[in-house]
């Protein structure tokens, strides 16, 4: 086997969310808190825009995948944040994505910390 890197598209997000969310589970409270239902259809096509967004929204961010040269599947996922030496700005974690405030109040304060 022999594999590439390369930096996503857009097109790519919603299989790196699936990535994302199977190679973390229900093992790491950041993702559950930020991501509820991530590992639902649901869950899994909102988080693949909700990536998407965050890849738009931040340009020192870059996602980058792991393709499987005779097969094209992408297999892995890594996502950088490089500033330019100054603080960027902080990223909103806003939607309705929560069963109650609460929860999105913990969700957003594991977000920016």
């Amino acid at each position: 086997m022999a594999f590439k890197i390369e930096e996503c598209n857009d097109t790519d997000m919603d299989r790196i969310f699936e990535i994302f969310s199977s190679a973390f589970g229900h093992e790491h409270p950041y993702i559950e808190s930020v991501f509820p239902l991530h590992a639902t259809p649901q869950g899994r096509r909102l988080g693949g825009q909700r990536m998407l967004a965050f890849k738009k929204a931040d340009p020192n961010t870059t996602f980058l995948k792991v393709v499987e040269t005779s097969t094209g599947d992408v297999v892995a996922l890594a996502k950088w944040n490089i500033s330019d030496g100054s603080i960027p700005d902080e990223f909103e974690l806003d939607g309705d994505f929560w069963e109650s405030e609460n929860e999105k109040e913990y969700a957003q304060h594991m977000f920016v910390t």
